[in-house]
């Protein structure tokens, strides 16, 4: 059985303080108290700028050895250069993130609604997977439907690529799950999106919970990130799933 780590996207939330944090804990305390609740995060933050290297020093100081951080590659190359001519940027962000070592979990590819699967757009993904560095955790997000068949299963399987399960408004909960059923990579990446509109999140929960059950027993890691605007708090999702699942710590799967 694949090991289940599941966290929130960010850890730096105010309205986190007093509910989940102590009141008056310093930001520069805020990870080292989540990583001992929590065994993942997804940095959110790097989607904007690269993070620093005395940042990822700092941050994998503050955490347990088995911590993951998984990390979202820059707007830069997916909504600016749209994964052209993006190689060189790439290599230099993939050398910097190196830097987590053993703490780095997957680099999650978001890429736009509008980046619609036509034949440019398709030539121009193949191209840029077939570039990316080798050695690291691959994750796709595609907010745009169309890109969601065999030929793009195809290609992140081949690279080994992960194909991220999104429960958001971009893509029908049934699909999604239907996906899960035949993972791309040797580890599989889930983000819960859908916010305050959604309904059932009891009868969702259930149905994520045999999800990641199953994918559990097909992969060496799945690695799950709730939203705060999952149903109001992130932090009680995280816990509502591990409950249901039988994870007492971070990563153990009691079932």
């Amino acid at each position: 059985m694949g090991a289940v780590l599941l966290g929130t996207q960010g850890w730096e939330h105010a309205s986190w303080v007093g509910s989940f944090y102590p009141r008056n804990i310093p930001c520069s305390e805020m990870l080292a108290f989540y990583a001992a609740e929590f065994g993942t995060v997804e940095a959110g933050g790097s989607f904007y700028c690269t993070p620093a290297a005395a940042t990822l020093s700092q941050w994998r100081r503050s955490v347990p050895e088995e911590f993951l951080f998984s990390l979202k590659v820059p707007h830069h190359v997916t909504h600016c250069r749209r994964l052209e001519d993006s190689a060189q940027f790439m290599e230099d962000f993939c050398r910097r993130v190196s830097g987590l070592g053993a703490g780095l979990g997957a680099l999650l590819v978001q890429l736009s609604p509008d980046f619609h699967p036509g034949e440019f757009n398709r030539a121009r993904f193949a191209e840029f997977v077939a570039a990316l560095p080798p050695g690291f955790r691959w994750a796709f997000e595609f907010r745009h439907r169309g890109w969601l068949e065999s030929g793009t299963l195809s290609l992140l399987e081949r690279y080994g690529a992960a194909l991220v399960l999104a429960d958001s408004r971009w893509v029908s909960r049934p699909r999604v799950l239907d996906l899960a059923l035949a993972p791309t990579a040797d580890f599989a990446y889930v983000r819960w999106t859908l916010g305050a509109r959604e309904d059932g999140r009891g009868h969702s929960f259930h149905l994520w919970a045999r999800v990641l059950e199953a994918l559990s027993a097909k992969v060496n890691l799945v690695l799950g990130y709730f939203a705060e605007g999952y149903k109001g708090s992130a932090v009680a999702a995280v816990r509502e799933m591990e409950s249901m699942l039988g994870i007492d710590r971070p990563g153990m799967v009691g079932r």
